[in-house]
């Protein structure tokens, strides 16, 4: 019955972090556990079949748990694995990859290629949100509540010393969020409000050194130039940019060491141009496919030797290229668009995704029409959480 005291064992950690149990009444997820671990819980939920259970104590822990270091672990919905040494988080995340490949999409892999990153203090970006009393944080766990934090282990120091130095001043307004972005080849932060801050909160703004300040109705330009390796980026913190500073080099190399010349190679969900400069270095013609105005808009100030199309990917008129370059949101790639790349026929697809799930599923579709798994790379953008980076490529049989 939900909320009775129950026992069992963890049989291994699934998509998400969750730790798989099964019991008389069906599998049950758990929070916070490893594989292997005796547990006490009780049930809190039943939903569409899921049963999913809350951690009362653990009996048999693993010998790779530790205590977090993170005084919000568990309250804030962000980290999922900071109760494990990473060399544990990164074994799990290999084993969800790869039962996740197998098990939705009948894939097998031996992927040795792993690339590690720093525990903390890799993020570049954050999604800060606000509190009626003007205080900012993150989403707590399990609700739509805003919980005030004063720093963030897995950001970067200067976004730490904004967070901190925001929520210890006085009388600040609301903003529903606020996104920070810090350039470390500036070595500054750059920050977006939503909202339209009054002349007293503008006069505020001016004690945050080498911070810049921007919202809607500001007229200012917050992109700056970020340089990753060889390549200049226009970026901007009201904009995606891959979040991780240590992992930049190593996908772009990946990336590099796939690629051949051809004669035009796609960039699809191309963002502010990621992967751009490598496919320039191939391709006699690149093309990068993106919806989102302010990305087109600085893909097209960063690399203008590139071609821009802003079109859904859903809605876009393949060409036929010899490269494309597919980097989608975490729900995958639309059937639509499968069956046009597949169409066209292209000698490479390079893969790059961040759920496992939808890239076992998308990956079964291409296979089934002729195209084979040459090599596969994961990529740890995300230490402390459950997210894995991952990219394939694929060859035409």
């Amino acid at each position: 019955m939900k909320g009775n005291i129950r026992e069992g064992k963890i049989e291994k950690i699934v998509n998400g972090g969750f730790g798989l149990l099964r019991s008389e009444e069906g599998v049950v997820f758990l929070k916070y556990v490893a594989p292997g671990e005796k547990v006490k819980y009780r049930i809190k939920e039943k939903a569409k079949g899921i049963i999913w259970g809350e951690v009362i104590e653990i009996d048999e822990p693993h010998p790779d748990r530790v205590s977090p270091e993170c005084q919000y672990y568990g309250e804030c919905g962000g980290c999922a694995l900071s109760h494990l040494k990473y060399d544990q988080q990164v074994e799990i995340k290999r084993e969800v990859f790869a039962d996740d490949l197998f098990r939705l999409g009948k894939i097998k892999t031996d992927c040795k290629k792993f690339y590690i990153s720093p525990e903390y203090s890799y993020r570049v970006r954050a999604k800060l949100k606000g509190i009626e009393n003007g205080k900012i944080g993150f989403i707590r766990k399990g609700s739509n509540d805003v919980m005030e934090i004063q720093n963030c282990l897995i950001v970067v120091p200067e976004i730490n010393h904004f967070i901190k130095k925001w929520n210890n001043m006085d009388s600040m307004d609301f903003f529903h969020q606020i996104d920070v972005f810090f350039n470390n080849t500036e070595n500054r932060l750059y920050v977006h409000i939503t909202g339209m801050p009054n002349p007293e909160m503008i006069r505020k703004f001016d004690l945050f050194e080498d911070t810049i300040f921007s919202w809607k109705e500001s007229g200012k330009d917050n992109t700056s130039i970020l340089n990753v390796g060889k390549y200049n980026y226009r970026v901007s913190p009201d904009n995606f940019f891959q979040v991780n500073r240590f992992q930049w080099e190593n996908m772009l190399d990946k990336a590099d060491s796939w690629m051949e010349s051809s004669r035009l190679s796609l960039d699809l969900y191309t963002g502010s141009g990621f992967f751009i400069p490598i496919l320039l270095k191939y391709s006699r013609r690149v093309i990068g496919i993106e919806n989102n105005k302010k990305s087109i808009r600085l893909a097209k100030r960063g690399f203008q030797k590139a071609e821009f199309v802003r079109s859904p990917v859903e809605k876009f008129i393949f060409p036929s290229a010899e490269r494309i370059i597919i980097d989608p949101p975490r729900s995958g790639i639309h059937d639509n668009v499968i069956r046009e790349i597949i169409k066209t026929g292209p000698e490479t697809i390079i893969y790059t995704s961040c759920s496992s799930a939808t890239l076992a599923r998308d990956l079964s579709k291409f296979i089934k029409n002729d195209y084979r798994i040459e090599e596969m790379a994961m990529l740890d953008l995300f230490p402390q959480s459950a997210h894995l980076e991952t990219m394939t490529l694929l060859k035409h049989n």
